[in-house]
């Protein structure tokens, strides 16, 4: 009895260092470049749908715990990233809004609501060149289509004004004023 268990834990030792062996040779993990041609994994577009309907019933927690579920279903969801960008933007948090809507454009480069939601977190951080820059990209992307992203950053563009923040030059170009002196006792 003693020599089977000291047989089996012989056996189950070899297992693992084989195991291990033919992990540590087999290189670290990459993930494949680009996008994968194969499609999102449908667990992940139910959570999906269930984060676009908390967030549209402005019930932000529970989207979030939604698009992040989705993420860990599938985490090549660009959508999912653009969920949580749209979330964090509800929350007035924009850098948070350019983490994600970035994570969903290097899986989709071209995704146009991951643009427009960017530009928007763009134009709340007081950065209109970078929004601009978006709003070329949305315009080039939908050609001369009905473009309602494009719609959209422009009239948070408009909304926001471009004074809302002043460059540092203009800053510097203020005249200062001097203290008043103390009066004369």
């Amino acid at each position: 009895m003693k020599w089977a268990r000291a047989r089996i834990f012989r056996i189950a030792l070899a297992l693992m260092v084989g195991a291990a062996a033919i992990f540590a040779l087999s290189g670290p993990y990459r993930p494949p470049s680009g996008i994968s041609s194969a499609p999102i994994a449908p667990r992940s577009l139910a959570y999906l749908a269930a984060g676009q309907g908390a967030l549209d019933a402005q019930k932000l927690d529970d989207a979030i715990d939604a698009f992040e579920s989705a993420l860990v279903a599938d985490p090549r969801n660009a959508a999912a990233h653009v969920g949580l960008a749209r979330a964090a933007m509800a929350r007035s948090l924009p850098g948070k809004a350019l983490t994600h809507t970035r994570r969903a454009r290097e899986i989709a480069a071209d995704d146009r609501a991951a643009l427009a939601v960017e530009a928007e977190a763009y134009v709340a951080r007081g950065a209109f060149g970078r929004a601009r820059a978006n709003l070329a990209r949305l315009l080039t992307l939908c050609d001369g289509d009905v473009c309602p992203e494009a719609s959209i950053v422009q009239a948070a563009i408009h909304r926001a004004g471009e004074r809302t923040v002043m460059r540092r030059e203009e800053v510097l170009s203020q005249p200062v004023i001097e203290p008043l002196s103390p009066p004369n006792r």
